[in-house]
């Protein structure tokens, strides 16, 4: 738990330096910038514990437990039963040769 701890306290620095910034000199493409690095920390941190995302490309099978279908849409190109598009991804826990879903990946189906 404690290095899951120190991770997430990282994280919350660059919050921190983030929320200093002088918002009349710093521009949108900036705070984005900034907000995919502290993204990336987190994921980083979180893979550090053996969280990985699910995060299915369009034409994968759809796999049940691990990706909850949302919707159904027609999607020239892809067989139909499997994954659309991804509205949400997912994450999964792997610890000691076990996996454990977090969250499904949301997702449409085609028809």
């Amino acid at each position: 738990v404690s290095s899951v701890v120190r991770g997430v306290v990282n994280v919350l620095d660059n919050f921190d330096l983030a929320l200093q910034l002088d918002p009349e000199k710093t521009t949108a493409a900036q705070v984005m910038g900034g907000v995919r690095v502290i993204r990336e920390e987190l994921l980083k941190v979180l893979t550090q514990q053996g969280v990985s995302l699910i995060n299915p490309a369009e034409g994968d099978d759809f796999t049940p437990g691990r990706h909850e279908a949302i919707m159904q849409m027609p999607k020239e190109g892809v067989e139909a039963g499997r994954v659309a598009m991804t509205m949400q991804p997912g994450y999964l826990l792997s610890i000691g040769g076990m996996d454990r879903v977090l969250r499904p990946a949301k997702v449409a189906v085609t028809a």
